[in-house]
């Protein structure tokens, strides 16, 4: 062969080896490559990243638990709850969550099932912590069967008691701040309670609305409460307020007939039976101090945070059944927001500046003696007890 072929067939085959070679490596780069970083990718499907995306946009109330309510000086580490399946507490469970100084407590205590609920919807309060406080079952239930608990601390004698202090919290069931802030009040009293006024504090009092996974301001029949209660010609008033005034909007839905709710029947039986000389329900989140009473000259220019400002009343409200038909006065707070609360040292603020006032302002007058503008008129009138 001379050296031309020769060199002509050489030139032809060396860079195919040559790319035949090269290919191998890239090929063998590559496989190694994959083996490495393949098991790190994980592949969703849509129906799966719709899902996790839908859960991020949740609303404050659904990721209430979780967000700062009271600073970590009020706060209590959680022991572990029982699983949302269990139905109630047997004795294994309640020995491993509870020390032997509150055997007793917890053994007698028929609301077990109310706390493990308080415990997980308010980061506030801990199921030990609820159960502590030893709350009364009022015997009266929900529309949806929930009972309506309350707490009391009795006046003493030796003290010359000023009065009876009604306390009301979750009126609207998703204005969580104010159950945490009646609970921290039951606490603060447990420890300072001096005996000069009778308290009785009531937690929740709409319990179908506040423990929904998304509480609502109204109960399970879709009813304001604040708007229920029976005030003078509510028959005539209400529905018109309610689509004049309120644009008919659902969640200010006075319902159909007045205290045609469950929980309206409770707190005009409360109203009744335990005579209060005055009435502090709590709200949000207007971050303001409103005050309804037949003479408003003594209402609270300022409780802490909280400005002294009118809102009126409405048909059905409490303001007007209490405090302007039957001179019951009647303190709204409204803090400042529905999902977070104000800094502890404010709260304890509010909470020594309504003392403060009741001590000066209360009226002891029995609750029969009192005026009750219409019901003096007409006793069989609307509203009329």
């Amino acid at each position: 062969m001379s050296p031309i072929r020769q060199y002509q067939k050489t030139d032809c085959r060396h860079p195919a080896l040559v790319a035949i070679k090269l290919y191998g490596i890239l090929l063998v780069a590559c496989f190694t490559l994959a083996g490495c970083y393949l098991p790190s990718f994980t592949f969703q499907s849509t129906a799966k990243l719709d899902t996790e995306a839908q859960s991020v946009v949740t609303t404050e109330f659904e990721s209430f638990r979780e967000t700062v309510l009271f600073d970590k000086s009020v706060a209590i580490d959680k022991p572990e709850v029982v699983s949302d399946t269990s139905s109630s507490m047997d004795s294994t469970s309640v020995d491993a969550l509870f020390p032997k100084d509150l055997e007793s407590i917890v053994r007698d205590s028929g609301n077990i099932d109310y706390c493990r609920r308080i415990d997980r919807k308010l980061k506030s309060v801990t199921l030990r912590n609820c159960l502590l406080k030893e709350a009364l079952d009022s015997r009266f239930r929900s529309k949806r069967g929930k009972p309506i608990y309350y707490v009391q601390f009795e006046a003493k004698a030796e003290k010359n008691p000023l009065g009876k202090v009604l306390v009301l919290g979750g009126v609207h069931g998703d204005e969580l701040t104010s159950v945490s802030t009646v609970y921290l009040w039951i606490e603060m009293l447990k420890e300072y309670h001096s005996g000069l006024f009778d308290w009785r504090l009531v937690p929740i009092v709409n319990p179908d609305g506040f423990f929904k996974p998304k509480p609502t301001r109204t109960n399970a029949n879709g009813v304001d409460l604040n708007r229920n209660l029976p005030t003078y010609q509510w028959n005539q008033l209400a529905d018109h307020y309610w689509k004049q005034r309120a644009g008919a909007a659902e969640r200010k839905y006075p319902g159909p007939l007045a205290a045609s709710e469950p929980e309206s029947k409770w707190l005009i039986n409360e109203i009744k039976t335990y005579q209060p000389d005055v009435i502090v329900t709590v709200h949000a989140p207007y971050n303001l101090v409103d005050y309804d009473a037949s003479d408003r000259s003594s209402a609270p220019q300022q409780l802490g945070i909280l400005t002294g400002k009118s809102l009126g009343t409405y048909p059905g409200s409490l303001g007007r059944y209490a405090g302007e038909e039957r001179n019951i006065p009647v303190i709204t707070l409204e803090l400042p927001h529905s999902s977070h609360m104000p800094p502890l040292s404010e709260t304890n603020e509010i909470w020594l500046d309504l003392v403060g006032w009741m001590r000066q302002h209360i009226d002891t007058q029995n609750i029969a003696g009192r005026s009750f503008n219409h019901c003096n008129r007409s006793p069989s009138a609307s509203g009329c007890i």
